[in-house]
This record gives C-alpha cells, sequence and structure tokens, in this order.
C-alpha cells in the first residue's frame, strides 16, 4: 500500500504547487481545501488500483489452468479435481449461453473425465423428457440414429459436431459395458408434450381409466407447441386432461417401465401447469415453474438410476440460488434436496462470438466485446495471466481478498436463446455473488460460436 504518512509539506506540497502555478504565499485556505480533495481522491483510485491488483494476484496463484480442449487428451491437468469431485454424486455443467464452442467442447472433456475416473454413469439434458429416450435407445441399445436422437426433442442447440462426438464416444464406450455399467442419457425439461403426448394416445401408456373425449381434447391442445393463446374452452379442456391423468394409474406389467410411463404421464400434468401460464417466451412465471418440475424430474432420475449424475444446461438453471429476477432455478431445489452431493460448474466468458438467435429467433453470429462493466465477475476473470481456467471456490476462499470477492454481488454474463445487444454486450446477466451460484468457474477469455448441423446434414 502506498505511504500517505508524508502528509501536506514537503515535495507533495511543492508539487502541488509547481503544478498549478502557485507561490507559496498564495497557499491558503481554499488552495489547502482543493489540495486534500485531490490527495485523498488519489489515494482512493490508488488503493483501489492496488486492491485490484492484489485480487488478480490471488487469482493467478489459484486457478487451475485448462492445458487443453480436446477430449482426446489425457485427463492430467484435471488431477486437481479428483480430491474435490471424490465425494460428489450430481455434477451440474453449466453454460453461459448455448452457442459458444469452447463450452460444447470442454463439457464433453469433463463428461469423458467424470465417466472414465469417477463411475458417473447418468447425463440428463436440458432437454424433453420423453423425447430424449430416442437418444438413450441409440447409445445404450444401437436403435435408431443419432439424427432420431437429436430430433426427439433435443434442443437444436445440441446439434453441433461436439455434441455428436460425445454421443458417438459414449455408445462405443457402452458397447463393452454391462446393462448396468452402461452410460445413459434422460431429459429433464417439460416445456412440450409432443412426445409423452403420443404415447398417451397411441396406446403405449395405458391408463386404468381410459380418458374422455373432454380430456383427448385437452391431450391434443397439449401436444400443440403452435398454440400461443389459450381460450376459455381451451383452458377448461386442459384442466379436464390434467384432472384425469392426476386420478388414473398405469397398467403395465413391467415394473420398470410403469415408473417410467408414470412419470411420463406427470410431465404431461407439469406441461399443462406451465402452458396455462405461458403468455411469452420469457415470462417469469413460465420459468419459476418449469425449473421446479426440471428440479422434480432431474430427482426422480437420479432416484431411479441411483447412481452419479451429470446435468448440461444454462448456468441460469443449475445455478445453487436465485440469479435473476427472483426466480429460483433448477439447482436451488436440488441443493435443497442434495446439499452435499450436488455440485456445480458454472461457465463464463469474456468475448469472441456467439451463435443465438436473433429478436426474430433466427440462428445468427454475434460479435461479442470484451467485457466492459467493472463490477462483473467475468470483469476480473479476464485479467487473469491464464486465458483459460477453472476455479474452485472452497479451496480459493482460504484466501481472503478472492473470498470477499465470491461473496460480492456482481453481474457475470447469462446469455439465453437469443441475444440483444443493448442488453448483453457490457457483460451484464445475472446478478448474484458467485459463491451463492456455483462451487467453482470453468472461464475462457475468448470464444467462437458453435456449428449447427442441420437435419439434412445429420441423415447424410
Amino acid at each position: 500500500m502506498l505511504n500517505h504518512s508524508v502528509g501536506i509539506n514537503g515535495l507533495t506540497i511543492f508539487n502541488y504547487l509547481l503544478i498549478n502555478e502557485l507561490s507559496p504565499m498564495q497557499f491558503n485556505h481554499n488552495s489547502l481545501r482543493r489540495f486534500t480533495v485531490i490527495l485523498i481522491m488519489s489515494f482512493v483510485m490508488s488503493s483501489t488500483v492496488f486492491a485490484q491488483s492484489d485480487l488478480i494476484t490471488a487469482l493467478n496463484n489459484h486457478v487451475i489452468p485448462i492445458r487443453t480442449l480436446d477430449p482426446e487428451e489425457n485427463f492430467e491437468d484435471l488431477r486437481p479435481l479428483d480430491a474435490l469431485l471424490r465425494d460428489k454424486r450430481i455434477i451440474g455443467l453449466g453454460e453461459a449461453t448455448h452457442g459458444t464452442q469452447e463450452f460444447s467442447l470442454y463439457k464433453d472433456r469433463m463428461i469423458r473425465y467424470l465417466i472414465t475416473n469417477h463411475d458417473f454413469r447418468t447425463i440428463i439434458l436440458e432437454a424433453d423428457f420423453t423425447g430424449t429416450q430416442f437418444l438413450d435407445d441409440y447409445v445404450v441399445y444401437g436403435k435408431g440414429s443419432i439424427r432420431d436422437g437429436i430430433e426427439g426433442g433435443i434442443n437444436s442447440m445440441l446439434s453441433t459436431p461436439e455434441f455428436i462426438d460425445m454421443v458417438k464416444w459414449i455408445k462405443t464406450y457402452n458397447e463393452t459395458k454391462p446393462m448396468g455399467e452402461k452410460v445413459r442419457f434422460y431429459g429433464c425439461d417439460m416445456q412440450h408434450s409432443f412426445f409423452s403426448g403420443a404415447r398417451l394416445k397411441d396406446g403405449t401408456i395405458k391408463l386404468d381409466v381410459p380418458l374422455s373425449p373432454m380430456a383427448q381434447r385437452g391431450l391434443a391442445i397439449a401436444m400443440d407447441a403452435g398454440i400461443r393463446e389459450l381460450t376459455k374452452e381451451m383452458r377448461l379442456q386442459l384442466d379436464r386432461l390434467s384432472f384425469e391423468l392426476a386420478r388414473a394409474t398405469v397398467v403395465e406389467p413391467d415394473p420398470v417401465k410403469q415408473q417410467l410411463y408414470t412419470q411420463i404421464k406427470e410431465t404431461v400434468i407439469q406441461q399443462i401447469a406451465y402452458k396455462k401460464t405461458k403468455n411469452h417466451l420469457f415470462d417469469k412465471e413460465n420459468d419459476i415453474i418449469r425449473d421446479k418440475y426440471m428440479a422434480e424430474n432431474a430427482a426422480w432420475i437420479y432416484h431411479q438410476r441411483g447412481n452419479k449424475t451429470i446435468i448440461w444446461a444454462h448456468n441460469l438453471h443449475v445455478a445453487k440460488d436465485i440469479a435473476i429476477n427472483n426466480w429460483p432455478p433448477m439447482g436451488s431445489h436440488l441443493a435443497k434436496m442434495f446439499p452435499h452431493e450436488y455440485y456445480v460448474f458454472g461457465f463464463a466468458f469474456n468475448a469472441g462470438q456467439l451463435n443465438a438467435g436473433n429478436l426474430q429467433g433466427e440462428p445468427t453470429i454475434f460479435d461479442i466485446p470484451d467485457v466492459t462493466i467493472k463490477k462483473s465477475s467475468d470483469y476480473q476473470f479476464k485479467q487473469v495471466n491464464t486465458p483459460n481456467f477453472i476455479l474452485d471456490f472452497k479451496t480459493a476462499s482460504q484466501d481472503p481478498l478472492i473470498a470477499d470477492f465470491l461473496n460480492k454481488e456482481l453481474h457475470a454474463r447469462a446469455i439465453g436463446a437469443r441475444y440483444k445487444k443493448t442488453k448483453y454486450a457490457s457483460g451484464r446477466g445475472s446478478f448474484q455473488a458467485l459463491i451463492k451460484l456455483y462451487d467453482a468457474i470453468i472461464f475462457f477469455r475468448d470464444t467462437h460460436p458453435i456449428t449447427i448441423i442441420s437435419v439434412k446434414e445429420l441423415a447424410e
């Protein structure tokens, strides 16, 4: 820290007089007051610079450098995570955007590491609960194709070379494993009822009491993702469907299928509640309902499988606490249910390019400038010597400077399905203390956009 014990005499006053072209006789009360203000401002600014420099130095000493993004490389650089994750059974892998290539590539590497070194056997995607079963059939039983898996309710932003390479690797991995050790895919989302409704409609899922004509009309409405505004009659039909499904019992002799079909039935009830509140794409009440049910579905999968689980979703879903708009994310529910088992990696970045929807929802490549807002965790992270790194909060918090930084409410990039420059360019997104949201951060200074592979290309 600077030594300010000199006070207002000696060289300090001499320099002030020289700069302001004053004689010693002109150094009066007003000059003294002005001089004092300048001195105080200089002290504050100098202290701020030194404090920031000290923080970056501390971060430099605690980050785990990312040596490679290549999922095929050995995992020596991830060995520091071994002790941290040894007792964790649910790992959340977030993402500050859906459209950043480095996030997809490094998630592939992390998933292979968790499968190979820590015996994780379940992957839950931010994707349709029932539709994701097509992908699971492909990697477990060799049924269908990757195209079937992607079309089966998987978010189109996952139709990337990185994700597809990971799926192929898991399929190959499973070929030499007994059924109990195979890696399985599940989805936890319930925004749509097309696939789950189809199971009810075609008789795959049989109920002890058939649906009434009114409930069947409600099922058609639930399955139609194109309906944006619900009439009073539609709401009544959906209510009837929800009521009948809640009372009905699935008739299925196979106990494993019976449990699965019962949960599929439950996701239709969830989607009805979601659909009834949905007025537009980013309605807050929708988000609250959606994340609550995503957590319930993830917990069901975890209990059913009974083994170590990875959750792949946006930062704003896997986070352990509210990050934006008083909206409790899926992770906040999971953290309460599994306080010791759940460990979350938030993914962050500074600048680069991004593939996201424009205001019309069309996939677009956007240039993302450097973070400029100083009250931002990403602004500090971009100054770390290592451009790409992992920071575990528990171990890093042993340094009081880092502990103070992690406990401060700060902005961080959090970009959803659509990008709006005026809203996101400076670095705003979430606003919360990092230590409340995640257990660790994975940061990339410069990034590139994902490449989305079309359904036609998948077929070739």
